[in-house]
């Protein structure tokens, strides 16, 4: 609670406007909010996710070093692998979309240029969101599919539910280079297979 107080001060008071990006704080607000919520949007038909909310990732993550955080959900039913791959593609995307853009990072220095302990450059460890896969029931699946991804401070965490009850378990962890590796991998050995098999029809249709 302190860290969700604190931070919704600072932004309150410690927000001026920037030169050549908005006319005066209640304008900045809304470029802002809009230019996030343009993201969330894109993300959840991108990739069939309802987005419900964005914001803190205090508020979502419970990690003060996460700015902007993402909060989706979705009827998938996902094994590690594959949910690995979607967790990949959304940092690359979120990552993409907040460090091509200057405006983010100039709104953090310029309004938490006061607050020492603020974060005030994007870099990897600002992505974060979370997303709830739950059945038509608004039941967790079982094990082996996960029930939930949260991706904050640089880390990913699956989780699965336990067997017997909607508990969840602890979760396995990576980092983004560790799953970013793993997924690259596949996506080579997938290649090869297909290269493979192209292979040997071509000699077959010879």
């Amino acid at each position: 609670m302190f860290w969700k107080v604190v931070f919704l001060i600072t932004l309150v008071a410690f927000s001026p406007a920037l030169e050549g990006l908005a006319p005066n704080q209640e304008q900045l607000n809304k470029t802002v909010t809009s230019l996030i919520r343009n993201f969330g949007d894109q993300q959840e038909k991108k990739y069939n996710l309802v987005f419900l909310t964005h914001c803190t990732g205090v508020s979502i993550l419970d990690c003060p070093e996460v700015i902007w955080a993402f909060n989706y959900r979705t009827d998938k039913k996902l094994k590690l692998e594959e949910a690995r791959q979607l967790a990949v593609a959304m940092i690359d995307d979120y990552w993409q979309y907040f460090s091509k853009n200057p405006f983010f990072e100039n709104y953090l220095k310029a309004s938490f240029a006061t607050i020492s302990w603020m974060p005030k450059d994007v870099t990897p460890k600002r992505i974060g969101f979370k997303i709830a896969f739950w059945d038509d029931q608004v039941d967790r699946y079982p094990p082996p599919y996960i029930s939930q991804i949260r991706v904050k401070d640089g880390i990913i965490q699956y989780f699965q539910r336990e067997p017997n009850s909607p508990a969840l378990q602890k979760p396995f962890e990576e980092t983004f280079e560790q799953a970013f590796a793993i997924y690259n991998a596949s996506v080579e050995k997938r290649t090869e297979r297909t290269k493979d098999a192209n292979d040997e029809k071509d000699v077959k249709d010879k």
